[in-house]
């Protein structure tokens, strides 16, 4: 008999059987969490979801963090210092595994069952695999200053830096955007509850939007540093 735990959304139990071994997957349930990277500070944070005050923090396993995005069970971290995507322990931020990629990664976000992803060299979108981060699908970018990318399994958030967007999880097709407040909007993320977006061009502002039309919810200015690049997480 042979019982392991995987960090997968399933249902509450699920057991499969082939010949005589068998395997059951117990899912770890998911709590709201949001995750944070800053540019100049270097670091990766766990943020309130009601205020945006900093629960923890730790350095980055990437110089020049960007995207970063995930789920209270996983979190997914894009580096363009060394060009590499990382998968993260919530627990601890320490690094489970990492990949190379182009220069430039830029959007990261997702779940356990799904990696949304965006490069600004290539001006793509990528959807990725969570067991070594190969690539499922691609399409090109919908402008110039491909910054972030996030969302979970059935729920896909984009953002330009002077637009937000609702793509398809089918083909990244547009089902709804929204102009941004200015020029320099960077990473976004949520899921179907909430959508995160932070912009360094508007007073280097952690953003709160609504996942119906991106209208602002709250917002915390200068906190915790002066670079916001990445922003993701979910509520649930």
């Amino acid at each position: 008999y042979i019982e392991t735990e995987y960090k997968i959304e399933l249902p509450l139990e699920f057991s499969s059987s082939i010949g005589t071994e068998y395997e059951t997957v117990v899912e770890l349930p998911e709590t709201s969490v949001l995750w944070h990277t800053d540019y100049d500070e270097d670091k990766v944070y766990e943020l309130s979801v009601s205020d945006f005050s900093v629960l923890r923090s730790a350095a980055t396993p990437d110089s020049t963090p960007r995207g970063v995005g995930g789920t209270s069970n996983v979190i997914w971290l894009a580096g363009d210092a060394d060009n590499l995507l990382f998968e993260l322990d919530p627990s601890d931020f320490s690094v489970v595994r990492s990949s190379g990629t182009n220069e430039w990664p830029f959007g990261i976000g997702g779940d356990s069952n799904v990696i949304w992803y965006c490069n600004d060299s290539t001006d793509k979108m990528y959807e990725l695999s969570v067991t070594d981060f190969s690539i499922v699908k691609s399409a090109d970018s919908l402008g110039t200053y491909t910054m972030g990318m996030g969302g979970s399994l059935n729920k896909v958030w984009f953002a330009l830096e002077n637009t937000m967007y609702e793509l398809s999880p089918d083909d990244f097709s547009v089902i709804k955007s929204a102009s941004g407040e200015t020029n320099y909007g960077r990473d976004i993320g949520g899921n179907e509850n909430v959508v995160w977006h932070c912009d360094p061009g508007a007073a280097t502002r952690l953003e709160k939007r609504s996942p119906a039309d991106f209208s602002l919810i709250s917002a915390s200015y200068g906190n915790p540093g002066s670079n916001p690049h990445g922003l993701g997480g979910k509520i649930v």
